[in-house]
């Protein structure tokens, strides 16, 4: 985090005030350790003479350690002093209780709620727990969107709660943070122009009514404005200034009152809050202050006077309430004319006193000892950082995802007191409870981080280039990696140049030579970010931003020149544009190119060939954006400037708007944003006619397109093969973000999107029924195009590597709903030219059959089933008729699509022998009816048809008659069995609560089971008997005997046995429902041997030993003396023995 060699890392600390210590090491995310520690205290992760790290032995709920596992990249966490968490990732968030200094096992209940929609990203900072202050455990939630969707739940305790949703007004702001306010019932939200809302929860807290959302406006009474006025006389006049917010904080002061911190890019707020009024104490401007007070301490530069110079550039960070005061973090630099070197700058915090009275100057200015290199351009990096602390404590904590800086403030000089979290850790989330300053981090959960000590170490020495590299974004990629490499790139770009000159000199063998001494193969260890890669995007970004040597304007500039000699811009560019060709042809001559890997842009990893033609494609944009330049430009370009960190009013006066925007070709598409801004502050006019609106956006939209991205995306077809980037290994390319679909609030995908809207929205209103109406349609197809082209170039690269699934399916989900909607517009505004091309060209099938719908066409609709036949076209309209249950045309398609239909609906029985009966399959309809009644278990009747028409179609199938009568002899053989459930006694059918027309199929076992349960007619046991020859072949040998067995017992309990006279057995025996059976079975011409059970398995079966029957030696005699009688009579009739022993 704070550079290399010069900050202590938890792996490796060797200070002389360093006690033994554990050392904290990332830890597997499969490891249990943050979701089921044992019952211990908290474990002490690592411990110096400065500072404690404990892991909290609070365990982590499951489902977060899955989010995390999927996506800890852009999961973000809050700790509140409530002791709730809450883990947002995507458009949900995840909320459970921790506990801080007690002992626990039992892992806390995990809520998942759904958030609104936000195309720009949530944050865990805009959610917050309220809990109710009597102490009944109930906790509410308020989460507020980017876009202001306010979403309330009053009691998240409970299962599913309801929410209610409200709406706040922002304008063109969005939502940056959102805190409860400890003494009300309300919650403080603060946007990204620095307004603050107080939103209250519906009356009673029960959801019941409306979210109640208040903006707090300075007052505008007598002495408004008084404070300001004082200030103008101390600082001098002030001109209004755009606020952006960088942080804020809220404290209690007493009961009842609570006061917020509202820090800017440019001043200082603080406000008092109550239950019974808002008001703002004073806004300072801190900018101000903070230059005075680096002037009045020479800070940056002791010994240079030019520190005193009006080029002090200072940029506030962030804001944190301490028991020393406030403290505001910044960091500043300088620039010096005619100096062209890197310029440093400089970390430092200034305090502030807390009281109510606007405060004029710094009550102390803390030198934090780190340096950064500094650039136009890196100025997020430079804003990456937060700070953490608790109001009652000296400790302030200056913080980004992979490292802490622990600064008590009771000291002169700050210490290198730093904890490090190595990747694959970070931290997520920050919090503070019962006094302790809180952490969330992937790998260790909740940890505690503490300062022990005061032990007085030397002044630290500055080193340079010792600011990490967290989060990194900006306009100048290349700038921004160069700063957090720890290699002289700036020495490597000189190599580079030195070589590129010989070789455009013609010695060609020299600048190899020089290429091979200077790049080894070996100095492209890594991947990422080596010394060849920045060397190459430093000098390939040189070429774009060279300045005319031959114009003297810029000669006072005090920007170096270098060769572009034309004075003409649009010749400008056609130099740097030949210029950058014969780089890369040099790069290709010299062997370099093949060897580039990746470097750092826009906060990804790009393949550096990529960023060599990204580079090229602006050239291309630049021109011809300048040849289409117009009035609309020269507005934009103006905005684009005032954007930029170098302020333009400080050039000389010579030079123009156009020469400055131009001249730094890497920031072209600048332009974009600044038209889109630009055109909507015009439509907010309202003395613009219809006509002039409808002409406005149009020309916007053709500008954006033509004027920007057509030249330069032709480019990047045309020479894709030349940049195609050789990794060398098994991993794949990391994912590309064209810069024409960078991502972000700013970033062209969303102006894109935006652009769209306001098309569709408002242009099509204004431009309806006018000759604008057919070009404003033709700009929606090309937007759409830019917009789409960048999806799929992203898409592409993510599908190569398996790792990225999850990120994969999050942007096809974006595309294919961006897709759908704006080619769908065209559709529904009867486009269909348009609509058409753009659903051809990006697979919209959807659309696509939709217009052929609309011109009921079905010979186009065949024309895309054989176009588009592997993308599975004809699949994807089948499924779209089934789900609207559209069975009718579906199977209209059985004769032109017999195959493909067929293919579909092979998991779909119930149509598929409908479809095999329109094409003739009758062997096919059999097999599928017999497949579907063997699996219907719901309707014996259903069953019976199925097996029916299985039977119809066998009959009538082109088959073998050996095939044929197998198949008619196994459908018989399921009738059958459903005919003797047909013929179940209507009392028994009763007795279960079954009706003929509605029961299911019945098993064999169970109907054996029905017929003998409560029956005395003979017939019903044979039934039964009959009944065994369907058990399933599978079960025929013991359960088959056991069945048997089962029918006798129960025939036999039947009768009293007790009264029957032992003396004439036979003619007893002749009085018996048992015996009975055994005749009628005979004389139905049944064989007896195999139809009765061996007399010892009947005597001994379960049922008759139930009775007592096994028992009674009366019983035994007369079933003895029966089976011996039947065995006479069965031998004299047959040429076998009856089978009666066991």
């Amino acid at each position: 985090m704070f550079g290399q060699g010069s900050r202590l890392s938890l792996s490796g600390l060797n200070s002389s005030v360093a006690s033994p210590r554990r050392s904290l090491q990332p830890v597997s995310k499969n490891t249990p350790n943050t979701a089921a520690r044992s019952a211990k205290a908290d474990q002490v992760l690592e411990e110096t003479g400065l500072h404690v790290v404990k892991a909290l032995n609070t365990p982590v709920p499951v489902q977060v350690r899955e989010a995390l596992r999927t996506d800890s990249r852009t999961a973000t966490v809050k700790l509140h002093d409530s002791s709730w968490a809450w883990l947002v990732v995507g458009n949900r968030v995840m909320l459970w209780r921790y506990s801080v200094g007690s002992i626990t096992t039992t892992i806390s209940p995990c809520r998942t709620l759904p958030l609104p929609f936000s195309s720009t990203g949530w944050k865990a900072d805009l959610v917050t727990v309220c809990t109710d202050p009597s102490g009944s455990g109930r906790a509410s939630v308020l989460a507020v969107s980017p876009e202001g969707v306010a979403r309330y739940w009053s009691n998240i305790t409970s299962d599913n709660p309801p929410y209610v949703e409200s709406h706040v007004v922002m304008g063109e702001a969005s939502s940056t943070s959102l805190a409860s306010l400890p003494s009300t019932l309300g919650c403080l939200l603060l946007t990204s122009q620095a307004h603050l809302f107080i939103i209250w929860p519906p009356a009673g807290g029960q959801g019941g009514g409306a979210i109640v959302i208040r903006q707090l406006h300075v007052p505008r009474g007598v002495f408004s404005g008084f404070g300001k006025r004082i200030s103008s006389l101390i600082f001098g006049s002030q001109e209004a200034t755009f606020q952006e917010t960088r942080g804020m904080v809220v404290t209690n002061i007493s009961a009842g009152q609570d006061a917020a911190f509202v820090l800017t890019n440019s001043h200082l707020q603080k406000w008092q809050l109550s239950n019974e009024q808002e008001e703002q104490l004073y806004e300072i401007s801190m900018e101000t202050i903070l230059k005075d007070a680096i002037k009045k301490h020479k800070w940056i530069s002791q010994e240079d006077p030019t520190v005193l110079s009006p080029e002090l550039l200072v940029w506030t960070v962030d804001v944190q309430v301490t028991s020393m005061g406030v403290a505001v973090l910044f960091v500043a630099t300088r620039t010096i004319q005619g100096e062209d070197k890197p310029m440093t700058a400089k970390y430092g915090l200034g305090l502030v006193a807390t009281d109510n009275t606007a405060p004029l100057s710094l009550d102390r200015l803390v030198d934090l000892n780190y340096d950064c290199p500094y650039k136009p351009g890196n100025e997020p990096a430079l804003l990456a950082y937060s700070l953490h602390g608790i109001p009652s404590s000296p400790l302030v904590m200056l913080y980004h995802r992979n490292a802490v800086l622990l600064v008590d403030l009771r000291r002169d000089v700050p210490s290198d007191d730093i904890v490090q979290f190595p990747v694959p850790n970070a931290i997520l989330g920050k919090g503070t409870c019962d006094q302790h300053s809180l952490f969330f981090t992937v790998s260790n959960g909740v940890i505690s981080i503490s300062s022990v000590g005061t032990v007085d170490l030397p002044t630290p020495t500055r080193r340079a280039s010792v600011l990490g590299t967290p989060g990194l974004s900006g306009r100048s990629a290349t700038s921004v990696a160069m700063a957090t490499s720890h290699y002289d790139a700036t020495e490597y770009i000189d190599l580079l140049k030195n070589s590129f000159m010989e070789y455009l000199n013609g010695n060609v063998d020299m600048a190899f030579s020089l290429c091979r001494a200077n790049f080894p193969p070996e100095s492209f260890v890594g991947r990422l970010n080596t010394p060849c890669d920045l060397a190459v995007c430093g000098l390939s970004e040189m070429v774009l931003n060279d300045q005319p040597s031959s114009d003297p304007r810029w000669s006072d500039s005090g920007e170096p020149s270098g060769g572009v000699s034309s004075m003409i811009i649009l010749y400008q560019l056609e130099d740097k544009q030949k210029a950058h060709s014969r780089l890369v042809q040099f790069l290709t001559d010299v062997g370099l190119l093949d060897q580039l890997t990746c470097v750092s842009v826009r906060n990804h990893p790009m393949c550096t060939c990529y960023l060599l033609r990204e580079h090229a494609e602006k050239i291309v944009a630049a021109a011809s954006l300048k040849r289409a330049h117009n009035q609309l430009v020269d507005q934009a370009i103006k905005l684009a400037l005032q954007q930029r960190p170098s302020n333009a009013a400080s050039r000389p006066g010579l030079l123009s708007n156009q020469d400055l925007f131009y001249t730094q070709v890497t920031d072209i598409d600048t332009v974009v944003p600044a038209l889109f801004a630009y055109e909507e502050s015009r439509l907010h006019t309202s003395s613009l006619t219809q006509e002039e609106r409808a002409d406005l956006i149009i020309s916007v939209g053709t500008l954006m397109v033509e004027g920007v991205f057509r030249e330069a995306l032709q480019y990047r077809k045309n020479h894709s093969a030349l940049y195609q980037p050789y990794l060398q290994g098994d991993q794949p390319e990391p994912e590309f973000i064209p810069w024409t679909a960078s991502t972000g609030a700013g970033g062209i995908r969303s102006i894109t999107v935006q652009q769209l809207d306001l098309m569709i929205s408002v242009g099509v209103r204004e431009a309806e029924g006018t000759p604008h109406e057919q070009a404003l349609w033709q700009c929606v197809e090309a937007m759409a195009t830019i917009l789409l082209d960048g999806y799929k170039a992203q898409l592409k690269s993510l599908e190569e590597d398996p790792s990225a699934q999850a990120r994969t399916d999050t942007v096809r989900t974006e595309y294919e709903t961006n897709k759908h909607k704006y080619i769908a517009s065209l559709l529904n505004k009867e486009q269909l030219k348009q609509a058409s091309e753009l659903a051809e060209t990006y697979e919209d099938f959807g659309v696509l059959i939709d217009l052929c719908d609309t011109m009921k066409d079905r010979n186009k609709l065949r024309e895309y089933m054989n176009r588009f036949s592997e993308q599975r076209f004809a699949d994807f309209l089948f499924k779209r008729l089934l789900d609207e249950g559209n069975v009718q045309q579906l199977l209209s398609y059985s004769e032109d699509f017999p195959e493909q239909l067929g293919r579909f609906l092979q998991p779909h029985n119930h149509l598929n022998w409908l479809h095999q009966i329109a094409i003739g399959n009758l062997t096919g309809v059999y097999k599928t009816l017999d497949q579907l009644a063997e699996v219907e278990d719901k309707y014996v009747a259903k069953k019976k048809t199925l097996l029916s028409i299985s039977k119809l179609a066998a009959l009538a199938a082109d088959v073998s008659q050996d095939e044929k009568d197998e198949c008619v002899e196994a459908l018989n053989h399921e009738l059958q069995l459903i005919e003797y459930q047909e013929n179940l006694p209507a009392d028994v059918l009763d007795a279960d609560g079954l009706e003929l027309g509605t029961m299911p199929p019945l098993s064999p076992e169970k109907l054996i089971q029905l017929y003998v349960r409560d029956e005395k007619e003979p017939l019903h046991f044979l039934y039964a008997l009959e009944l065994l020859d369907f058990t399933h072949p599978d079960r025929k040998g013991q359960d088959s005997k056991d069945l048997r067995v089962y029918i006798w017992s129960m025939a036999a309990l039947k009768d009293d046995w007790s009264q029957l006279d032992t003396d004439n057995p036979l003619e007893q025996l002749h009085l018996t429902f048992f015996f009975n059976v055994v005749e009628q079975a005979y004389n139905r011409g049944m064989k007896l041997q195999g139809l009765l059970p061996p007399v010892e398995e009947l005597l001994n079966s379960d049922l008759l030993r139930e009775a007592g029957l096994t028992e009674d030696k009366s019983f035994q005699f007369l079933m003895r003396a029966g089976y011996e009688q039947l065995e006479r009579v069965y031998s004299s009739t047959t040429d076998t023995d009856l089978d009666t022993s066991a």
